[in-house]
């Protein structure tokens, strides 16, 4: 059986977000693959939970502080992780060491270790764009932080894409929003596998109590919007724990009645929250993808978000939920929503629109490109593996310098990115356009509404 490896970031707790990413799919691979996970570290506890469902860990044993090595917080550790290999490249070495003599198919998760690879999988932009898009919602002392490290990170991190890049085989993004920026800057994409939902989230209740508005509190929070919501009056719950450092100033003096602040909740808690909110609100300064407005959705309840990057391709304006381009524009239809509710039909059409970032479709678009490489690997070249020189793993016509796929790039014209996503889930192809018609916002179908209750 032909082994498969998953390269993620340091995975500290089962509750980081890649942990919940990776570990299903190659769960569900398992079978017709060998599935393995590897990072530059691994607690113990995210060792047993791997082992427990069949998953070979394979643990770099990199050096991190016996701080980080506690926290429930996916950044410190992340932003570590990325100064350890974009400025010293230590990830790499310990990952090459972990993993010497392994024939397995690669797939490099990672946005922080510059690692040999058949594909990279972007999750999400570069560290230096989306500090800067968070930057305005932050406490002044980490602002003063950001701003003084900014140039130095920039300049840093392009060269670190540059290198992840090189090395690898295939590219693949998680949205269109981030195949167009990556192709923007002259890296070949060469198509898009959404992230998926976990299969957890669905309706717990046919009667839904409707009287609330769900917010999630995290380092994507537009901390102005959320702020703005809050002081409407309306009632309005929050989850979300992680990231206390950029969302620390939100809530000061705003908690009441009307506002309910729940910080970490189990998987059915949050499931419960979803199907029982009127509306989820997701204001955001930087998020690629976006598994809250996909969550919220298989759930059965429409999102209120701005219509950019990765929400604003999922989120269908007008069928499944409500896109806009302010915060105040937010807050003025979440105000609109819970006065006069929205059809019934809404639940109807998230649901169905869910099943687009479903474990199964996930599955399905990875085994297809797995069985590819594989076979083109055994057909193209051998694969040395254990050394410490500059390999590459992956049929060898894929292997270009950067330098010569900007060159392509200037003859040829690249591949639309969301002609991409169509063929996976992502945004409706041509002809069914989230835009809503001219006047439409304040036209409602006849029928039954759902309104707070």
């Amino acid at each position: 059986m032909q082994s498969v490896t998953f390269v993620t970031e340091p995975l500290l707790h089962p509750d980081f977000v890649q942990y919940q990413i990776v570990a299903p799919l190659l769960s569900r691979l398992r079978g017709r693959w060998d599935p393995e996970l590897a990072a530059p570290v691994l607690s113990k506890e995210v060792i047993r939970s791997l082992e427990d469902q069949g998953i070979r860990a394979v643990s770099g044993a990199a050096r991190f502080p016996r701080w980080l090595r506690n926290s429930r917080d996916e950044i410190p550790s992340y932003v570590w992780s990325w100064a350890r290999d974009s400025v010293f490249g230590w990830n790499r070495k310990v990952l090459q060491r972990a993993l010497k003599g392994s024939d397995s198919v690669r797939v490099n998760f990672s946005m922080t270790s510059a690692l040999e690879s058949d594909c990279w999988y972007i999750q999400s932009r570069p560290l230096g764009p989306g500090l800067d898009a968070m930057r305005p919602g932050v406490d002044w002392p980490l602002w003063l932080a950001l701003s003084a490290l900014g140039p130095f990170v920039d300049r840093v991190d392009w060269r670190h894409i540059v290198r992840m890049s090189n090395l690898a085989g295939h590219v693949y993004a998680s949205s269109g929003h981030v195949a167009r920026w990556f192709g923007e800057h002259r890296v070949r994409i060469d198509g898009v596998f959404p992230i998926y939902y976990s299969p957890t989230f669905r309706p717990t209740t046919a009667s839904p109590s409707r009287d609330y508005i769900l917010g999630y509190l995290g380092k994507e929070t537009d901390a102005g919007a959320m702020k703005m919501l809050l002081d409407t009056g309306l009632p309005v719950r929050l989850f979300g724990a992680k990231s206390a450092g950029w969302v620390g100033s939100i809530l000061r003096g705003r908690e009441s009645a009307n506002v309910r602040a729940l910080g970490h909740v189990s998987p059915e808690e949050l499931r419960d929250l979803y199907t029982n909110a009127l509306v989820t609100a997701f204001p955001f300064t930087e998020e690629s993808f976006g598994l809250v407005p996909v969550e919220s959705m298989a759930c059965g309840t429409p999102v209120l978000t701005y219509g950019t990057q990765g929400p604003g391709e999922s989120v269908l304006d007008g069928k499944t939920g409500w896109t806009v381009e302010t915060a105040e524009e937010l807050v003025g239809r979440a105000k609109e929503l819970f006065r006069d509710g929205y059809p019934q039909g809404f639940q109807r059409s998230c649901l169905v629109r869910a099943r687009d970032f479903s474990l199964e479709r996930a599955w399905s678009n990875w085994e297809k490109l797995l069985a590819s490489i594989a076979g083109d690997r055994s057909s193209a070249w051998a694969v040395p593996t254990g050394s410490g020189s500059e390999r590459r793993i992956g049929p060898a016509p894929r292997r270009r310098s950067l330098r010569l796929r900007r060159r392509q790039r200037q003859t040829t014209a690249p591949e639309s990115a969301t002609s991409q996503t169509a063929l996976v889930g992502g945004p409706p192809p041509k002809g069914r356009s989230r835009a809503r018609p001219e006047g439409s916002s304040h036209r409602r179908p006849a029928g039954a509404l759902v309104r707070a209750t």
